[in-house]
Parts: structure tokens; C-alpha cells; sequence
């Protein structure tokens, strides 16, 4: 397992790209999420971007809720990041890793009931479903009744189809009904209204807006999460420490240098080097 308990206590100077190709390399099985703490918000940031070209499935990013350190286009993400990280670590049974810093994962901002006081809707083609009652449920979660869908917690209704954006999806989706029963379920472009994808089932979540809140935890208390590993990030190299005790480990890993290449083609590069390694 990544990061055994017992056994490692450190693992140095990598590159983000090596570091990236070692955890993806790796079969990675955790009943608990792993936190992946950085100093800086931007560095977590462009190491969450790399992992999650790799593997989009276990890849969250959890950011800082100010918005003093962003880098260009990414506060308009900030609230949908949070809002998926917070979403899917509610009661997962998968492994996740969780890409944030030490402030955003120590900060008290999350209700302490956020985990029992989520409700979900559940949808899926051919299926019964009380149009009524998705929009009674979305007022409730704080959405926001629009003409057109266009930002996170809109919603829209024009006769037999319901538009949502729901704030841990990147994209809005569109649900066609046939009377009351739900025809097809499609993701579309905001600003071109066209349709990206058929989807074979929908799940969204949300919570009360009327819900009082009477006090707040942090991600590390929320996610319950069994390994954190601090990341200590400079000059391109990246030290990964393990708050545990235990022996160093010695990496038989590619000493690989990807500069002054897009984030893209990093990606294409070390998703090559992971299957090299995982069919060797």
C-alpha cells in the first residue's frame, strides 16, 4: 500500500511529474481518504492538475476559502472544488485523495452536520420521478430559479425539461421528462447550451439552507482521513513526509524532467510511463 503506516516515514526530492507517476504507479486501496497537504495553494493546485489528467476518478482538490493567493481562472472554481471534495468524502467507500494545503485542511468552515444533514436525488432514464419534487428540493438547498442555467445553484424549467448546475458538477445537466417520467439525462455547455454527453444515471446532493449551524470542523475531522502527508514543495522538488514513525523508503522510479511543456503533455507523458511500469 502507498505510504504504509509502518513502514515509511519519508519519501524526497521528486519532481511533481515524478511524484505524480510514483502514486499513480502504484495500487493505491484505502477505506480512509488520503490528504496530500502543501504550503502554497498554487503548488497544490498545479500537482492536483497533473494527478487528476492521470486518474480524474480519485483526484479532489480542496482549496483556501479567501481568496488571497489564486491563480488566473481559478476562483470561479474555487466554491465547485470544495463543494465536490466535501460532497464525495461524505460517506465514500472508494479510495480518494484529497490535493489542499495546510491551512485549507486545518481551517474550522465545514458544519459539523454537514455529513448527516446531505440529502440526495437520485434520477436515471425511464424512471418515475415527481418533477415537483426536484424543484421543491433544489429551493431548499439554496438554488437559485433562472431563465437560462448558467452558474453554479441555478436551476430552470421549461416545460418538459429541467435544467440544473448543480455547485459540485462542472458542468450543468439537462433532464428531459416525458410526462413524469425521465426520458434522457444529458451534460451540456452553458454557453452553448449544446449537449456534451448522455448520462446513464444522476446523483445530486445538497443541504438545507435552513439547517442551523452551530459549530464547524475542519476537512482533516470531516474526511476522517487515515494518512496525511505533508508535501514540502521548492525550487521544482517536492518532499513528502509521513507524521508517523517508520523507515524511509528507497523509490526505483523514473528521474524524469518535463519543463517548459504544457500541463497536457506532461500528463500524456507520465500516463505512458505509468503503464510502462504497471505492465512491466
Amino acid at each position: 500500500m502507498l505510504f504504509n503506516k509502518s513502514l515509511v516515514n519519508s519519501l524526497k526530492t521528486l519532481t511533481l511529474d515524478s511524484a505524480a507517476l510514483f502514486i499513480n504507479s502504484n495500487n493505491i486501496n484505502s477505506a480512509t481518504p488520503i490528504l496530500f497537504s502543501f504550503k502554497h495553494e498554487k503548488d497544490a493546485y498545479e500537482f492536483y492538475l497533473i494527478n487528476r489528467g492521470i486518474n480524474r476518478d480519485i483526484f479532489l482538490f480542496y482549496p483556501n476559502t479567501d481568496l488571497g493567493e489564486k491563480v488566473p481562472g481559478f476562483n470561479i472554481e474555487s466554491d465547485r472544488d470544495r463543494a465536490e471534495t466535501i460532497s464525495k468524502l461524505q460517506k465514500t467507500q472508494t479510495t480518494l485523495i484529497c490535493i489542499g494545503t495546510d491551512e485549507s485542511f486545518k481551517n474550522s468552515d465545514i458544519p459539523v452536520d454537514t455529513s448527516e444533514s446531505i440529502c440526495s436525488i437520485s434520477i436515471a432514464p425511464e424512471v418515475k420521478k415527481d418533477r415537483d419534487e426536484i424543484v421543491e428540493s433544489l429551493i431548499s438547498w439554496g438554488y437559485k430559479k433562472t431563465d437560462t442555467v448558467f452558474s453554479p445553484m441555478d436551476f430552470a424549467v421549461r416545460g418538459e425539461i429541467v435544467d440544473i448546475f448543480p455547485n459540485h458538477f462542472r458542468q450543468p445537466i439537462r433532464i428531459v421528462f416525458n410526462y413524469d417520467i425521465v426520458e434522457n439525462i444529458y451534460l451540456f455547455d452553458q454557453s452553448t447550451q449544446l449537449t456534451i454527453k448522455s448520462l446513464p444515471k444522476l446523483n445530486i446532493k445538497g443541504r438545507s439552507v435552513s439547517t442551523q449551524t452551530i459549530d464547524f470542523i475542519s476537512l482533516t475531522d470531516y474526511s476522517r482521513a487515515g494518512i496525511i502527508i505533508n508535501c514540502k514543495y521548492k525550487d521544482g522538488l517536492v518532499d513528502f513526509f509521513h507524521n508517523v514513525p517508520g523507515e524511509q523508503i528507497s523509490l526505483e522510479i523514473f528521474p524524469i524532467e518535463l519543463k517548459n511543456i504544457s500541463i497536457k503533455n506532461r500528463i500524456n507523458k507520465i500516463n505512458d510511463l505509468v503503464l510502462y511500469r504497471k505492465n512491466k
